[in-house]
C-alpha cells in the first residue's frame, strides 16, 4: 500500500489522474494485483482510493467511499492530518484482511490469516528491452546533476514538450482544448503528464517488496494492475 500526498492535482480529471498514476506504479505484487494507492491533493482538498484488481472483492466502491468519508475526512477536517492518514491505512488494511473496519462489530468468527507467501529464487532476468533501455537512459538524463544541480531533469523538462509526439498525445490534448485551454498550454501540460509518469514508472520499477498481510511476504513488486476501481471524496 502507498500513500501519496500532491500539493496540487495535475491534472482536470481526479479518476484520469489517479488511475493513470497507478497504473505507471504498478503497486502490488505481480499475479495477485493487491496495491492499493491513497491519494490526497492538499490545495483541492480531495481524496482518492485506487484498487487493485485482486482487491476489489474486498474493497469494492462502497467500502472504499466509506473509509474516504468516516475514517479519514473526519480528521482531516479537524486539522488532524496524521490520525486521518493512519486511521485510512488501518481501515484500507482491515478491508484486504476481510475483516470489519475499525469501529465495526465483527459480523461473524474471525477471519483465518492469509498464509504465509515462500520465499522464492528470482530467475536469471533476460537481456534489457530496448524499451527498458531507453528508460535507463532517460532515468541518467533525470539523475545528471552539475555541482549539486539537476541539470538532466532540467533539460528533460523543456526538451521533452517539444519532443514528445502530437499524435501520442491527441485525445488528451484535444479534450483540454474543449475545455478552452489554448493548444500550446495543453500540449505542454500533457507532456509534462507524460513525463512524470515515465519518470514515475522508473522509479518504481527500483522498488522490491510490498506488503504481505497475515505473514511472511515475497514481492517481486511493480507488479500489480489497476482497473479504476476505489472511490473518490473529500474534506
Amino acid at each position: 500500500m502507498f500513500v501519496a500526498i500532491f500539493s496540487k492535482l495535475p491534472s482536470l480529471s481526479l479518476e484520469d489522474f489517479s488511475v493513470r498514476t497507478a497504473q505507471a506504479w504498478r503497486i502490488g505484487r505481480k499475479g495477485l494485483d493487491d496495491g492499493v494507492i491513497l491519494f490526497a491533493f492538499v490545495t483541492e482538498r480531495q481524496l482518492r482510493i485506487e484498487v487493485g484488481y485482486g482487491l476489489e472483492d474486498r474493497i469494492p466502491d462502497a467500502i472504499a467511499k466509506r473509509i474516504l468519508e468516516e475514517h479519514i475526512a473526519p480528521h482531516l477536517r479537524e486539522g488532524h492530518v496524521d490520525a486521518g492518514f493512519e486511521a485510512g491505512v488501518l481501515a484500507i488494511l482491515a478491508a484486504a484482511e476481510g475483516q470489519p473496519l475499525p469501529g465495526e462489530a465483527s459480523p461473524g468468527p474471525p477471519v483465518e490469516p492469509t498464509p504465509s507467501v515462500a520465499v522464492e529464487v528470482p530467475e536469471p532476468q533476460p537481456e534489457p528491452s530496448v524499451i527498458a533501455r531507453v528508460f535507463q537512459a532517460i532515468s541518467n538524463i533525470a539523475h545528471f546533476q552539475v555541482a549539486g544541480l539537476p541539470v538532466g531533469l532540467a533539460f528533460l523538462v523543456c526538451a521533452f514538450p517539444t519532443l514528445s509526439s502530437p499524435i501520442l498525445r491527441l485525445y488528451p490534448i484535444r479534450r483540454r482544448v474543449k475545455q478552452g485551454q489554448p493548444l500550446p498550454k495543453a500540449w505542454l501540460i500533457e507532456s509534462g503528464i507524460l513525463l512524470w509518469l515515465i519518470l514515475s514508472n522508473i522509479q518504481a520499477s527500483r522498488r522490491s517488496g510490498g506488503s504481505s498481510y497475515g505473514g511472511s511476504s515475497s514481492s517481486s513488486g511493480g507488479g500489480g494492475r489497476f482497473g479504476g476501481g476505489g472511490a473518490s471524496g473529500s474534506w
